[in-house]
Parts: C-alpha cells; structure tokens; sequence
C-alpha cells in the first residue's frame, strides 16, 4: 500500500466515525423528542378527563342555582300570610317583654 492509499483510508475512517457520532446525537436527540411526546399525550389526556368532569360539574352547579332561582321566584309571589305575621309579632312583643325582665 502506498502513502496515498493510507491516507484516503484513514480519511474514511475518520469521515465514518464523525458520520457514526452525529447518528448517535441524533437517535438520542429523536428518542428524548419521543419520551416527550409520550408525556405530552398522556397530560393531555388527563387534561381533557378533569376537563369533562368540570364540565359535568358546572353543569350539575347550573341546574341547582336554576332550581333555587326557581323557588325563590316561587317564594317570592306567594302573598304573605296574615296569620303568620301577626304570631311574629306576638312572639317578638313576647320575647321583648322577657328580655326588658332579664
């Protein structure tokens, strides 16, 4: 073999170890990429769970403020009654006589 042929050789093998270096970075830099992917994909989808079990929740929460809203319309219209409103004020004049007591 002669010094040129040497050359070429040792040329080749040092292009082939770099070419080899760079495949490594790569395959490692691809494979971090994947695990994150794979992180991603399984945050996602424990978003989207807690997602729907808020939507669900919110919407559990707006039929009971409808349905107390609704009552207290209800609430709201019945006329008072007269009865009741004179035993509050019997039981407040009672309750006025025992406290001016103590």
């Amino acid at each position: 073999m002669d010094k040129k042929n040497i050359y070429i050789i040792i040329s080749l093998t040092g292009i082939s170890v770099l070419l080899g270096s760079f495949a490594i970075v790569l395959f490692a830099r691809v494979q971090n990429t994947l695990n994150q992917v794979m992180v991603l994909e399984d945050n996602i989808g424990k978003y989207e769970k807690q997602q729907k079990a808020d939507g669900r929740r919110l919407v559990e929460l707006e039929k009971r403020v409808e349905n107390m809203k609704n009552k207290l319309d209800y609430y709201a219209d019945i006329p008072k009654n007269p009865l009741y409103e004179d035993y509050k004020k019997r039981v407040g004049a009672l309750i006025g006589k025992d406290f001016s007591k103590i």
